[in-house]
């Protein structure tokens, strides 16, 4: 089983054709990819085709994105432990 967001209905408006839902598959993509280090909104921008303000615009920073992210793998785990 691979980590990815939850699809759904969108709890967030969609952004120059992005969701909340899209930036966190392309953040565990770079994660996967490369390290920590190298994860910034700049380059999941790129990976989703579009300006980093379009990324900034659904997650202010770095932290708010790695916090999300974390969030994610805690309900990942969650679900496996049931």
């Amino acid at each position: 089983m691979t980590l990815s967001a939850p699809r759904g209905k969108a709890k967030e408006p969609y952004h120059k054709g992005i969701s909340r839902e899209d930036v966190l598959d392309a953040a565990l993509k770079v994660l996967h990819e490369s390290s920590l280090d190298e994860l910034t909104l700049a380059r999941v921008a790129r990976e989703l085709g579009v300006s980093a303000p379009a990324v900034y615009h659904i997650f202010a920073s770095k932290e708010a994105l790695l916090a999300a992210v974390a969030a994610l793998g805690f309900r990942h785990i969650t679900e496996l432990y049931r």
